[in-house]
């Protein structure tokens, strides 16, 4: 076995020649046999990963075999990525719930964001915070991004015909999607399969996207969607390192201001500043801005006053499901378009 590795790291790792560019690849393995590692090929699939992600903690250039200390290790991880790829292929455990978005004085409906769950059949909700970051880890980003695009734009169009609010639905996008995938022509199918326009369904990346290099310039990427009529938003908006830097330069029509900026209004000087400050500086640049985490009255008064015209959080509204929110709001917009 560790001849086998051994022959194989001195082909591929064998200099070649690109525009007269001489180039040599780094490469980190993890590796299992079989049948001592197991006979079982989702066992087996399990234990490369181990094994891989193992190596990689070593650094660049490893290779780690499959031992049964790693499983040990990895194992309640590794056992939720392979339940996340069976929830994919099934369909039925993954879900949207949608949280409403609000003027705050008022309380007026104003958009909504998808964001999506995971109802495992043994474990119960497993938190997106566990498993997006396997997802990203282990190359299911894309799928998953897939998935949310195509249930996000069947339900916009379920409710377009069902007396629901005409409001944009706000979807997540990740860095892995935007250079794994080709989220533009995505966008364009699920747009032409539903009969949705492209200002009905809102774009939200968070700062780390933009951040990220593997991305590749984002300008012209987010001009041409922009130019397509999608809108476009950055969530997070003060947590990354560039942010005044990207809005001068990027197409940007929202930002979201953190909830790490609201949660200690309106006592905190420092956050009531720092509010007042983006929102100025936002007023100045044509941009919109909404306040994520808002729960409590105290806080939905200072925006207002602050001039804060956009907000999100429990003080309006939990995360719902589609039927929930479909049994609070349609009667509403019903009602509004008889006496309208």
């Amino acid at each position: 076995h560790e001849q086998w590795v051994a022959n194989l790291r001195d082909h591929m790792c064998r200099p070649f020649e690109i525009n007269d560019h001489s180039l040599r690849l780094g490469l980190t393995f993890g590796t299992c046999r079989a049948p001592e590692d197991g006979r079982d090929s989702g066992v087996l699939f399990q234990r490369l990963e181990s094994a891989l992600y193992s190596a990689k903690r070593l650094g660049r250039n490893h290779s780690q075999r499959f031992r049964p200390a790693l499983d040990k290790q990895d194992n309640p991880q590794l056992a939720l990525v392979s339940d996340l790829r069976a929830a994919l292929i099934s369909g039925d455990q993954l879900e949207l719930h949608y949280q409403t978005q609000h003027h705050p004085g008022t309380g007026a409906l104003v958009g909504m964001e998808a964001l999506l769950r995971w109802q495992h059949p043994k474990d119960g909700m497993i938190s997106p915070g566990d498993f997006i970051p396997l997802a990203e880890r282990h190359g299911l980003m894309a799928e998953l991004g897939s998935w949310v695009i195509e249930k996000a734009c069947a339900q916009q169009a379920h409710w377009q015909n069902s007396g629901m609010p005409k409001v944009t639905v706000w979807i997540n996008i990740s860095a892995l999607q935007l250079f794994q995938g080709d989220l533009e022509t995505q966008l364009a199918t699920c747009l032409e399969r539903y009969r949705l326009r492209p200002t009905q369904i809102g774009l939200e990346l968070t700062e780390s996207v933009l951040l990220d290099e593997r991305a590749g310039d984002m300008g012209p990427r987010l001009q041409a969607l922009k130019e397509m009529g999608y809108a476009i938003a950055i969530d997070d908006f003060g947590t990354g390192y560039s942010s005044l830097g990207y809005l001068k330069r990027l197409p940007v029509d929202k930002i979201k201001l953190d909830r790490a900026f609201i949660r200690e209004l309106p006592n905190d000087q420092a956050d009531a500043a720092i509010v007042k400050a983006v929102l100025a500086m936002a007023a100045g640049m044509g941009l919109q801005v909404i306040a994520e985490g808002v729960e409590t009255r105290e806080q939905c008064e200072f925006l207002v006053k602050a001039g804060c015209t956009l907000v999100q959080g429990f003080y309006f509204a939990r995360p719902l499901p589609a039927d929930e929110l479909e049994k609070r709001w349609a009667p509403l917009s019903l009602v509004a378009g008889a006496h309208g």
